[in-house]
């Protein structure tokens, strides 16, 4: 766990929060990509 404290502050970044939920999306999305990969991989 990271805590970074920011002087004078009062939100997180509405900024902030898109390239979390962005980062999250994409790597669920290459999360499932590996695992098509691997059961592909595994009937061969």
């Amino acid at each position: 766990m990271e805590v970074i404290h920011r002087k004078g502050a009062v939100g997180f970044g509405a900024g902030n929060i898109r390239a979390l939920a962005q980062s999250i999306i994409c790597d669920k999305q290459q999360k499932k990509a590996r695992l098509a990969q691997s059961i592909i991989h595994n009937q061969q």
